[in-house]
């Protein structure tokens, strides 16, 4: 399912982040550090995933955001990219960004008109539950195999592609190719596509 698939790549980065905070001597009374999935970063981000940092002594203190995370899965990267300029013209103090990009080996298409497939789908004239149709896979889901339901491809991911960039002395450039500031790295995934 695409929101499964869309939140997937920064999983364990959340887990790896919450990890990392909660190892840290730090007096958790007086900072509040969350790790959080879809929770507004700036007036135009709302990320999939956010490292926020609070003083809990003080009322007036604004919430900290240091980490931003962000998934490209049925956006163009175009788009993500002005997403984050925008957060960083909103909040400069922000020290990492890190984007996922999922790309499929076979991009989505519905079942064709009278295969057996949309048959089977459509024969009792209501729609499948999203756990019905998950079920009708017969595998659990995850990234390394391709969603195959009533012999169609839903979706198969072929990589995941992260780049992460840090702060320096200056706002984080998201054009530098300095590897001191920016690093990029691929997941691949190879399956068979069976329609």
């Amino acid at each position: 399912m695409p929101s499964a698939v869309h939140e997937a790549p920064l999983t364990a980065l959340h887990s790896a982040f919450t990890c990392f905070l909660e190892n840290l001597p730090f007096d958790s009374a007086s900072i509040n550090a969350n790790v959080l999935s879809n929770i507004e970063a700036s007036n135009s981000l709302v990320p999939d995933l956010r490292v926020s940092l609070q003083n809990m002594r003080d009322v007036a203190a604004e919430v900290l955001v240091p980490i931003i995370g962000e998934t490209a899965f049925s956006q163009h990267t175009g788009a993500l990219m002005d997403k984050f300029q925008e957060a960083l013209d909103a909040d400069p103090s922000i020290i990492m960004a890190i984007m996922a990009v999922v790309t499929e080996s076979k991009r989505y298409s519905s079942p064709a008109k009278g295969s057996p497939s949309r048959m089977a789908l459509m024969r009792d004239g209501s729609i499948r539950s999203a756990k019905d149709f998950i079920t009708g896979s017969n595998v659990l889901p995850t990234l390394d195999a391709p969603v195959i339901v009533e012999g169609h491809t839903w979706c198969s991911v072929e990589s995941v592609t992260f780049k992460v960039w840090v702060r320096g002395d200056e706002v984080i450039d998201l054009e530098t190719h300095d590897p001191a500031f920016v690093a990029e790295g691929v997941s691949q995934y190879c399956f068979s596509i069976r329609n």
